[in-house]
């Protein structure tokens, strides 16, 4: 046999009571207040009897019936379910960083060239973390049923290429020595970082853990650095470009006078004007060398069949090779081969040296002579 149904709604003695349409609530009136007569107990009982197991207020049902209200008054209450707490995710990487935005100073300047894009990592680094949803408690009606809380919603690992999952799904980890972006909203670790226009306004600076391959020119006053190369398909102007690894340049270099290209490897570009080149072995120049400031840990060569140094100082400890030097225009080209690569510098400061301690022996000189007087 089925269970009865529970009756919703009922009368004792000029009170009228009633369950609310989702079982939580029990309220209850005076129907005829000159003839009223149900005592609490007898409502009570009556609630009981339909199988209401909610506790009654007895303070409330009893002013109701004193006073005759017959406007009603809930006089028992089942319990909701308390809500889940979300499950959430954890950054160990602050993705607010990663929105592109420029960053400001104490001051409150904005600096527009250093653009927030990403944040260098190692393999294995923590990137992000899940944690569960905290379940929540059941309720009850008023007639004793009890009533399962919602189900929390799942979370997600929001991580993309480059990120290693770990610890049954929960941990993110950077699979590779790289750099941490956003890309549709996951993040993702990279070991080249690809620029797909100029370095300008619009990428800022770009200081890599890894690789950056740029598909343009490089513009006057910003600044490239990478862990390993950097690929530059246009032109870089009177920027700096820093990698530990190799720096080639499909286009030219010019410097303007302040730009500077650093190298732990080598340097390979079509041509160079009025800028800084050092690198850890080889510069290797298609066309021109002029009014460059040039170090080489290894050689300098300026190929092709009009491969010209001229102007500017170039230093390479194991040689430079070139088919033109100088010009018939007298410009002064110094070029230095196999020697320390810092030893004109370290002259230079001696040199400063005895100026200075010639100077100081003179005044103390002079100082003698007045003295005698």
């Amino acid at each position: 046999m089925g269970e009865e149904p529970k009756q919703t709604v009922g009368s004792v003695k000029g009170v009228y009571w009633a369950v609310s349409d989702d079982g939580m609530l029990v309220a209850c009136k005076v129907e005829d207040p000159e003839n009223v007569q149900a005592t609490p107990t007898e409502v009570t009982r009556s609630l009981l009897k339909n199988g209401i197991t909610a506790e009654v207020d007895l303070l409330a049902l009893t002013q109701l019936i004193e006073q005759k209200n017959t406007s009603g008054a809930v006089i028992a209450r089942g319990e909701a379910p308390t809500p889940p707490t979300p499950g959430k995710i954890e950054f160990y990487v602050d993705p607010s960083l990663l929105d592109q935005s420029p960053v400001m100073d104490e001051s409150g300047n904005v600096d527009y060239k250093s653009l927030k894009m990403f944040q260098s990592v190692v393999k294995g680094e923590p990137l992000v973390r899940k944690h569960d949803p905290v379940p929540g408690q059941r309720g009850m009606d008023v007639f004793g049923k009890t009533i399962p809380p919602k189900e929390p919603d799942s979370v997600f690992l929001p991580v993309g290429d480059g990120v290693e999952i770990l610890e049954n799904g929960y941990l993110g980890v950077a699979a590779v020595d790289g750099a941490v972006t956003k890309i549709h909203e996951r993040l993702c670790v990279m070991e080249i970082f690809h620029v797909s226009g100029d370095v300008s306004y619009k990428s800022g600076n770009i200081d890599f853990n890894g690789s950056v391959d740029i598909s343009r020119d490089v513009l006057s006053g910003f600044k490239v650095k990478a862990t390993g190369d950097v690929v530059i398909r246009g032109v870089v102007e009177a920027a700096e470009i820093e990698a530990e690894g190799n720096i080639e340049i499909l286009g030219g270099f010019q410097g303007g006078g302040r730009g500077k290209l650093l190298a732990g490897g080598d340097i390979k570009l079509r041509f160079a004007n009025d800028g800084h080149i050092e690198a850890g072995n080889d510069v290797v120049v298609q066309s021109q060398l002029q009014n460059c400031e040039v170090i080489a840990r290894n050689q300098v060569r300026v190929e092709g069949g009009k491969g010209t140094i001229v102007g500017g100082r170039v230093r390479a400890e194991n040689g430079i090779v070139t088919t033109n030097l100088g010009s018939k225009m007298g410009v002064k080209t110094t070029i230095q081969i196999g020697m320390d690569r810092d030893l004109p510098d370290k002259i230079e400061a001696a040199r400063e040296i005895v100026a200075a301690t010639a100077k100081v022996g003179m005044v103390n000189e002079n100082r003698n002579r007045i003295s005698k007087r």
